[in-house]
């Protein structure tokens, strides 16, 4: 990799690069447009910047695989400063990685593949090519590889929240769960408060059969983000499975309300989450297959532990082979 090329003699756009990357860390749409905001300031003072492109396309993949923007308009900028970086240095291996999320969420499974090789090619120590090279076998029901890419990322990077947390959703994705548990309870030592270890940690809690531990850890997640409107799907999904219709009522009134207030934000794969506590099959697909129009990329796990009393449902085979993943 070429230093000169890839980084910048502009101190002001690598400060704000070095900003855009403390909130990129944080793993939350809000602190995801902040690390975007930083990133294009740093482009207009340096638009030879290539590290800069790659992080700018990992924030479109990760705003359009989360529905907090159009998949129309995500994924497309995501391509340009992707290709950008690799234009700007093709040794890059964060621009090849860039390029093989934006395949990945597109459902190009060859590209994607291609690109997340060469990356490690280029830089086999690369936690975060190890840890989306485990999301793509998880894809495709490499579990066993799955596991090992994901503990590989850990490995090289011990003290990354995102990448402890990948692990554990790894192993839950897998039916791992008990080992699920000690990983996301590991990730929490490191901070009490990382939402997405808090959420997982609930799902996986409510699947061991822990069910008020698991609403306490979803309450937590919910509390870390401070408004009291998002991350109520997890729990809404329980209090159906429980029966709880009051609290399940003032969950979907507070997604009701976030969908009036955040136009741009799809809220799909959380209506097919609670349909699917319902037991309510025939939603769940309906609300599934819109996902799938709009490539939710939450939809690339649909083979994992959480959608599992789908997988014998012809539906589901459907659903998979029209994303070009293999059933078997």
């Amino acid at each position: 990799m070429t230093l000169v090329k890839s980084l910048t003699t502009n101190m002001d756009a690598y400060n704000l690069y070095l900003k855009s990357s403390h909130f990129w860390k944080k793993w939350t749409p809000l602190d995801i447009r902040k690390s975007l905001e930083y990133l294009e300031q740093a482009i207009q003072l340096d638009e030879n910047f290539a590290q800069a492109y790659s992080a700018l396309s990992g924030c479109y993949v990760y705003l359009g695989a989360f529905g907090q923007m159009p998949s129309t308009i995500a994924y497309p900028k995501s391509k340009e400063y992707a290709q950008k970086a690799l234009h700007l240095d093709y040794s890059l291996p964060e621009s090849h990685l860039s390029l093989a999320m934006v395949n990945f969420f597109n459902w190009n499974w060859d590209d994607a593949y291609k690109s997340f090789v060469k990356t490690l090619e280029l830089n086999p120590n690369n936690a975060d090519a190890h840890q989306y090279f485990a999301y793509y076998m998880l894809a495709i029901g490499n579990t066993k590889k799955a596991v090992a890419e994901s503990e590989k990322a850990l490995e090289i990077d011990p003290l990354s929240l995102r990448i402890n947390t990948s692990v554990a959703e790894t192993y839950a994705h897998c039916g791992m769960l008990e080992m699920a548990k000690q990983q996301f309870l590991k990730t929490l030592e490191l901070d009490p408060n990382f939402r997405a270890a808090l959420n997982g940690l609930g799902w996986t809690l409510y699947f061991l059969g822990e069910i008020d531990e698991a609403i306490d850890r979803l309450k937590q997640a919910q509390d870390s983000l401070g408004d009291p409107l998002k991350s109520n799907a997890a729990l809404a999904f329980i209090y159906a499975r429980l029966g709880m219709k009051e609290e399940l009522n003032k969950c979907l009134e507070k997604l009701s309300q976030r969908e009036k207030n955040e136009k741009n934000v799809s809220f799909l794969f959380d209506y097919a989450l609670i349909h699917l506590g319902l037991r309510d099959y025939d939603k769940t697909f309906e609300y599934l297959n819109r996902t799938f129009e709009q490539k939710i990329g939450g939809l690339v796990f649909i083979r994992g532990r959480y959608w599992k009393e789908l997988h014998d449902d012809p539906r589901f085979k459907d659903l998979v082979v029209k994303m070009g993943l293999p059933y078997d």
